[in-house]
């Protein structure tokens, strides 16, 4: 029997390392061939693809994806598609908050069948840990929701599946009367399958010193930091206080998506890519900033501190320190504050809280602990034909 085909799409650049995140390019399936396609070329031009690109090793660039040139090439693959064919929408940020949704009106006119990511909930304020990020949060929250409304008007559109993962995400799915299939799934921002022996390690988290590709596409010119030197410098003295109060050794863990660094930039420490997963779950203590990678010492109960940097801008450090608050029940800390004072650091966990973040925002508990790609891998063979 001939097999329907499903399209993974995607709405800007991206790189292979966030593809196998949800998906491994090589995954085959009993009723679907699997194949990539995108409309960045029509969101960017080609200068900005190229300066997304710049500092992306070429193995981690997938070249195995229909680009559309224009809008009528994709008008026209649309209105070709089988009753069978699926689409699963991996990334619509663009062409959702800078193109009008056009994507949808094609979706709705040519009887598209699709595969939505849920939108991820929004996880509660810690009032008791932080009163004035919390009223931040809320203010934010309230701004976002009076914006949707002016955006719903002729623009809602409900897929034929909604894939989600936790008990929040199901829970906003099944208050909508309108909504039709929903796929609960472990979330992809946490590794399931590691579950590691303890090591005499502390792992940082790098989320790229010098260069964010995702702030050059959006043209967004804010700095991670106003002098990278003395942050560098500051992180550096950090380690070694922090290994001299600990009897252990910080590594150093980037992600493969970009090129690598020389390792004097961390004091010679030692620097792994594309093993972030792995070094949280052996390790005693995890460091980082507000990296999703971070979400990972849930799973594996660790310690986490996130650091802020005086030479942060002020947008970042106040998204550090939310994701310490919301998710990890303590605050973040000040690299200067702990170099000049050396007060004790707090390295507990609060298990119960880890437990409940799990729960309601990662995997349901129903749902046995194993991958995003694995899982949905699973789910897709359940679905046969789409009629």
């Amino acid at each position: 029997m001939k097999k329907n085909f499903l399209y993974i799409y995607r709405d800007e650049p991206t790189g292979i390392f966030q593809i196998e995140k949800k998906i491994k390019l090589n995954s085959k399936f009993k009723n679907f061939n699997l194949k990539f396609i995108s409309t960045e070329k029509i969101n960017y031009s080609k200068k900005d693809i190229k300066n997304y690109y710049k500092f992306t090793p070429k193995k981690e660039i997938y070249k195995k994806v229909i680009k559309f040139k224009n809008l009528q090439e994709f008008k026209i693959f649309l209105k070709n598609l089988k009753k069978g064919d699926l689409l699963f929408v991996f990334g619509r940020f663009t062409t959702a908050n800078k193109r009008n949704s056009y994507d949808l009106d094609l979706f709705k006119k040519y009887n598209v069948k699709t595969i939505f990511l849920s939108d991820e909930p929004w996880v509660k304020v810690n009032f008791s840990k932080s009163i004035l990020v919390s009223l931040i949060r809320l203010i934010y929250k309230f701004i976002l929701e009076v914006k949707k409304l002016f955006k719903r008007n002729n623009k809602y559109y409900m897929p034929n599946f909604t894939v989600g993962s936790g008990l929040q995400s199901k829970n906003i799915f099944t208050k909508n009367p309108t909504a039709k299939k929903y796929i609960d799934i472990p979330s992809y921002w946490i590794d399931f399958s590691k579950k590691k022996k303890k090591t005499n390690i502390i792992t940082y988290v790098d989320e790229s010193v010098f260069y964010s590709r995702d702030l050059m596409l959006y043209q967004d010119s804010t700095k991670k930091s106003s002098n990278t030197n003395k942050f560098l410098n500051d992180l550096n003295k950090f380690f070694d206080l922090i290994e001299k109060n600990t009897n252990l050794k910080v590594i150093i863990s980037c992600s493969k998506k970009h090129k690598k660094y020389n390792n004097k930039i961390f004091g010679n420490r030692k620097i792994f890519y594309g093993k972030t997963f792995e070094l949280i779950s052996k390790s005693r203590l995890v460091l980082g900033h507000c990296s999703e990678a971070l979400n990972q010492v849930i799973y594996n109960e660790v310690p986490a501190l996130c650091l802020r940097h005086k030479t942060f801008p002020l947008k970042r450090n106040l998204m550090i320190e939310t994701k310490s608050t919301k998710l990890f029940n303590k605050n973040s800390i000040f690299i200067e504050n702990f170099i000049y004072s050396q007060k004790k650091l707090d390295l507990s966990i609060d298990k119960k809280f880890y437990k409940n973040i799990l729960h309601n925002y990662f995997i349901s508990p129903n749902l046995k602990f194993e991958n995003f790609s694995k899982r949905l891998k699973t789910e897709i063979e359940k679905l046969k034909t789409i009629n």
